[in-house]
């Protein structure tokens, strides 16, 4: 059958029509570039064509990158929002929508600034109503007279490298599923991280804040360093398993409060508590019902509480030999627990108590060495080589000790 005049033209229209949607399917799908000094191009698409922050917001779609430069402080109110980014498009679960600070160079962690200026309610603010699929890397959330980055009731947020400091009330008010590393939040007129409902926070700083240092319904915490809070050093207020591991808490003389606090008295709590600094508080751990075995607390140091655990955490799997909980009653100054604890250096000192006296695996491999080799009961295991708290002092290979876990370099 031949060719019918006027078909192979129409082809080649449609194959060029297709290939035009394609390319405009994607034109979007590219880096957005961002600065306090916009070309004024709304599309952006290159380093030298820059967004506004508000453009980038209304333009970023699931899977798109927003690259934001931090060569000033962003102070310009988004609209009639009261904040100044204001976010508004979510990302998906395998398609998250990046903002990411840069200074001169693409990728070079530049800190970006979001300075509410003491006029605006939030900073930061999320406005998506719903999962948010938003990541958020180097940024500081400053001065708004509430909340520095305020979630709502917006899930599934992550933040890498953040700063919420010097706010009205919380640094950052989150719900559920939110992800911080390597985040700091001081200075804040109530909490420094106060997650509404779920969250887990790895390398994170949290000091001199009016209320706690970090509050949540149910979270875990790693390696995280807390100190000088004006309240709980960590509070946990739902009924669901939560822990707190690695941790270093000073409470630096605060009379009256405590520096973990599980306080829902109410059915099935979950709580693990290992290879934790208590330093300096009233109570040191708290739990508010009577959970004995629902509570797992193994190998934490006590130093300088009045009480360094109330009667419902003493009750804790109490016991002797294999069964004791390991914790390390120390009676050292801080000098002689820390490098310079007045100057905010928690890396254990050169003779510290916490120095590899911390639980790691080398603990149970004892235990079921010695019950295979026919001891029974097992006989108490020896401690691995981990030191206690949110800081490992630097040491020579196999001495004990590892590399700084606080301020180890910039998350990726």
């Amino acid at each position: 059958m031949g060719i019918k005049e006027g078909e192979p033209m129409q082809k080649t229209i449609i194959a060029a029509i297709i290939t035009i949607m394609i390319i405009c399917s994607f034109a979007n799908a590219q880096p957005f570039y961002v600065s306090t000094i916009p070309t004024g191009d709304e599309l952006g698409g290159d380093e030298s064509n820059f967004m506004s922050l508000a453009d980038a917001a209304d333009t970023v779609s699931a899977g798109e990158k927003v690259w934001v430069r931090a060569d000033a402080s962003y102070t310009v109110q988004d609209g009639a929002n009261d904040c100044i980014l204001h976010l508004t498009t979510a990302g998906t679960t395998v398609t998250p929508i990046v903002w990411e600070g840069y200074y001169t160079t693409i990728g070079d962690g530049g800190i970006v600034t979001i300075d509410a200026a003491d006029t605006l309610a939030n900073a930061g603010l999320s406005g998506i109503g719903g999962s948010a699929f938003n990541v958020l890397k180097n940024f500081r959330f400053t001065q708004a007279t509430a909340d520095g980055f305020a979630g709502g009731t917006d899930d599934d947020f992550v933040f890498k490298n953040c700063s919420f400091d010097n706010n009205g009330t919380n640094g950052i008010n989150a719900d559920n599923s939110c992800r911080f590393v390597n985040c700091i939040a001081y200075t804040n007129g109530d909490d420094g991280f106060d997650f509404d409902a779920t969250g887990l926070a790895v390398g994170c700083i949290s000091h001199s804040n009016t209320a706690a240092g970090f509050l949540a319904q149910t979270a875990v915490f790693y390696n995280c360093l807390e100190y000088n809070n004006g309240s709980f050093g960590f509070q946990i207020a739902g009924a669901s398993a939560s822990a707190l591991l690695g941790c270093t808490l000073d409470g630096e003389n605060a009379a009256g409060d405590d520096g973990f606090r599980q306080n829902a008295a109410t059915g099935g709590e979950d709580m693990v508590m290992v290879n934790c600094i208590i330093y300096d508080y009233d109570e040191g751990a708290v739990a508010d019902g009577a959970y004995t075995e629902n509570i797992v607390s193994r190998f934490n140091l006590f130093n300088s509480n009045n009480t360094d655990v109330n009667a419902n955490w003493l009750s804790v799997d109490a016991g002797s030999g294999v069964a004791d909980r390991g914790d390390v009653s120390s009676s050292q100054t801080a000098g002689q627990l820390f490098t310079d604890e007045p100057n905010d250096d928690y890396t254990p000192a050169s003779a510290s108590d916490a120095l590899a006296t911390g639980l790691d695996a080398g603990w149970s491999a004892s235990f079921w060495a010695s019950f295979l080799g026919a001891t029974n009961p097992p006989t108490a295991p020896s401690v691995g080589y981990l030191d206690i708290g949110a800081i490992q002092r630097e040491a020579a290979a196999g001495s004990g000790g590892g590399q700084p876990v606080i301020g180890g370099g910039v998350v990726r």
